[in-house]
C-alpha cells in the first residue's frame, strides 16, 4: 500500500468536504479494497516467501508485491512503479490479515 498506515487512511483530512472532486485517503483505500474484492480478494494472492507475494491480475497478468510491513508495500504494476497504492497491494493486505486471523 502506501507509507501511511491503513488506519490513517480512514481519517479524512481537514477540509475534505470542500474538495468534493478529489478522493479522500479513506475513499482511495476503500476503492482499492473494493477492486481487490472484485478481482478475487485474498484468494488471488500466492505467498512466494521472503515477504513476496504473487497476485493474479486481470487478463492473466501476474504482479509481485513486496511486503515491508502491513503499512508499507511495493508492487511491480504500473501504479506501483509510480509509488501509488494498487488493488494488488490491497489484496495482499487482505491475505495478510486473513492469515493472521487464522493463526491467532
Amino acid at each position: 500500500m502506501s507509507s501511511a498506515s491503513p488506519a490513517a487512511n480512514f481519517a479524512a483530512p481537514a477540509g475534505a468536504s470542500q474538495r468534493a472532486t478529489r478522493m479522500t485517503e479513506r475513499e482511495k483505500f476503500e476503492s482499492r479494497l473494493h477492486a481487490a474484492q472484485v478481482n478475487g480478494g485474498a484468494a488471488a494472492v500466492t505467498p512466494r516467501g521472503n515477504d513476496r507475494f504473487t497476485v493474479e491480475g486481470r487478463a492473466g497478468a501476474r504482479y509481485t508485491v513486496q511486503v515491508f510491513n502491513l503499512e508499507m508495500m511495493a508492487c511491480d504494476c504500473k501504479a506501483g512503479q509510480f509509488g501509488n497504492a494498487c488493488w494488488h497491494q490491497a489484496a495482499t493486505y487482505m491475505r495478510l490479515i486473513a492469515d493472521r486471523a487464522v493463526s491467532a
